[in-house]
């Protein structure tokens, strides 16, 4: 059994063990290349992804895969027959969006840097995906244009500007287009969101309707955004589904995860299975 069908076995069962499924994560990593230019990394089933070592600041693109990207990944091989068009917004450097494809599915990204976008689409062109739209666009509560706030630190960190309250080191500054969720809703059944900050005016712009069908696997950057998701989410009779509580219903904002290091929440109408 491979690793992403041991963690769908492990939420199906309801007997998740983080500590082993780290163990194996970092054991398939330290049999990998991803430390060096050619970056190769073997996960099945999807076999060999290429994902060359690259620099985000403090950040390297080996950290990229870690546990709780695995989790998401698992989810989408457990739900390849229930999705067709999908979205990576926050797309970055691409893994989430060569995972999606070995998937089958039909995939747009979104990334508004100009430079990261480069890199997303070298990565892709190295797994030989040549049909992934990239929309060098952000996402948010509407449309219009922003500022938007690079952080050469971290540049995983990078948002709109005014998103995060605090921002650290030398940061590059610069005008993006901005697309709301409303609208992305529209387009796509499932949609993977990671934008660093923004999360909360993006699904605060949702109604039950934007929802009816698609579905959205989000993660939260602070536990203010976190209980003001949870609040419009409960006003609108919206149901979610949480990492942190095992992908049981959200009934109470203790189940909410408080920021990244707590899990993704799951937005939909119907029931979260694996």
């Amino acid at each position: 059994m491979n690793i992403l069908e041991e963690i769908i076995n492990s939420y199906q069962s309801m007997s998740v063990d983080k500590e082993k499924i780290v163990e194996k994560i970092d054991k398939i990593k330290s049999e990998s290349s991803i430390n060096n230019k050619e970056g190769k990394i073997l996960i099945e089933p999807f076999g060999e992804i290429i994902f060359p070592y690259t620099e985000l600041g403090s950040v390297k693109s080996p950290d990229l895969i870690n546990y709780y990207e695995m989790i998401m990944f698992s989810y989408y091989l457990s739900s390849k027959k229930k999705y067709n068009k999908v979205a990576d917004i926050g797309s970055n450097i691409g893994l989430h969006s060569i995972i999606l494809k070995k998937c089958n599915y039909t995939v747009e990204a979104y990334e508004p840097d100009p430079n990261t976008s480069k890199i997303l689409k070298s990565n892709l062109i190295k797994n030989n995906i040549d049909d992934v739209i990239i929309n060098n666009e952000a996402v948010s509560g509407f449309n219009g244009n922003a500022e938007f706030t690079k952080i050469n630190n971290n540049i995983t960190g990078s948002h709109i500007s005014g998103s995060k309250k605090k921002v650290y080191g030398e940061v590059e500054k610069f005008n993006v287009k901005v697309v709301s969720l409303k609208d992305v809703c529209k387009k796509f059944d499932f949609i993977k969101l990671d934008i660093e900050g923004a999360e909360d005016e993006a699904i605060l712009s949702l109604e039950k309707e934007d929802l009816k069908k698609t579905d959205i696997m989000v993660e939260i950057h602070t536990s203010d955004k976190t209980k003001k998701i949870f609040e419009h989410l409960k006003d609108k009779q919206i149901d979610s589904y949480s990492q942190k509580n095992l992908w049981k219903k959200v009934t109470s904002l203790d189940h909410m995860p408080l920021d990244y290091a707590e899990g993704s929440l799951f937005i939909s109408l119907n029931e979260m299975n694996w």
